[in-house]
């Protein structure tokens, strides 16, 4: 299955169960800042991939990979390593996902 066609089943299901929130993580930025979500559908974009380069870090909710869970909280980012949900915007008020390298 293409990126695109995944893409357009996840907002499809998004669309059709508007009382559920959906959420993923992703390294296709380009299509995504071009791509209209449902407001119970919220991207992560990884910050690993070709496309990082294209995160503004001070408006997209993004993900950045730390060694400690120290230095996670000193650069203002909010552990989402142990609850997955602490990604979401509906758990976590900033545009910062920490994730702890395991």
């Amino acid at each position: 299955m293409s990126t695109l066609t995944e893409s357009i089943i996840v907002d499809s299901s998004a669309i059709h169960n508007p009382n559920v929130r959906f959420y993923s993580y992703t390294n296709m930025i380009d299509m995504m800042l071009k791509t209209s979500l449902p407001d119970n559908y919220d991207i992560i974009f990884s910050d690993s991939g070709k496309q990082k380069n294209l995160i503004n870090e001070r408006v997209h909710r993004h993900t950045k990979i730390f060694s400690s869970h120290s230095d996670l909280v000193h650069a203002g980012y909010t552990d989402a390593s142990a609850v997955d949900l602490y990604a979401t915007r509906w758990f976590n008020a900033t545009n910062k996902v920490g994730l702890i390298f395991h």
